[in-house]
Order: C-alpha cells, then sequence, then structure tokens
C-alpha cells in the first residue's frame, strides 16, 4: 500500500486493497487489516478515526476492517470520545456489526475506563 497522506487516500487503499483479496473469509481479510495497521501506526489518531467513519459510511467493506483499524491504532483508542464511538456505531444493521462494534470498540473504550456505562 503506498503511504496516504489525507484521509481520502487512506480510504482508497484501504477499500482497494481489502476488495482485491482473493477471499472474502474473515482470516483472510485480517490478515489484510493487520498490514495495514502496522503501515497506519505512526498516524494521527483523528485520520484514523475519520478513515474508520468514511469506510463505514462507503459501506464497501465490512465493518470490521474500519473498527480494526482504531482499535489497533494505540493513539485512536488512547483518545477515543464517548461522540466518536457513538459515531462509529451509527448505522448498525445486524448482530455481526453490532459484536464487532462491541468486541473492538465499545468494549475495550470501557475496559480501558475512556467511557462509562452512561453518559
Amino acid at each position: 500500500m503506498p503511504s496516504p497522506s489525507t484521509v481520502k487516500e487512506l480510504v482508497v487503499e484501504v477499500e482497494k486493497e481489502i476488495l482485491s483479496a482473493h477471499s472474502s473469509t474473515t482470516p483472510v481479510l485480517r490478515a489484510m487489516r493487520k498490514r495495514i495497521s502496522l503501515q497506519i501506526k505512526t498516524f494521527p489518531r483523528d485520520i484514523i478515526i475519520e478513515a474508520a467513519l468514511t469506510l463505514i459510511s462507503r459501506n464497501k467493506v465490512h465493518r470490521f476492517i474500519p473498527y480494526e483499524l482504531v482499535q489497533n491504532h494505540r493513539a485512536a483508542m488512547e483518545g477515543i470520545t464517548w461522540s466518536e464511538i457513538e459515531q462509529l456505531g451509527e448505522g448498525m444493521g445486524s448482530w455481526s456489526e453490532v459484536d464487532s462494534f462491541g468486541c473492538f470498540v465499545s468494549g475495550p473504550a470501557w475496559a480501558a475506563e475512556r467511557i462509562r456505562d452512561s453518559k
């Protein structure tokens, strides 16, 4: 993946890479996401959050991809806000999306005491 410098470039590169997968199984897509995560680990947190929100809104890749990108970006998870978590959770349409959100975003944020049980 080339080194993207904007949210738009990052989104395009992630979609291009994920959509080019030889298989759409979770292990294959997760391995690709892990490679992407290594390449973006030094990106500013706001780029990661915005890219995740954009990936979700464009609906071209499984939601677990942007969720895992956020979860595996230290600065993104350390600074995640209640508002960002709410935005990442908007529009979920299946139990698999709810499970991914809980396992990769809201659950870890709650466990790390970045959010509480209620506002």
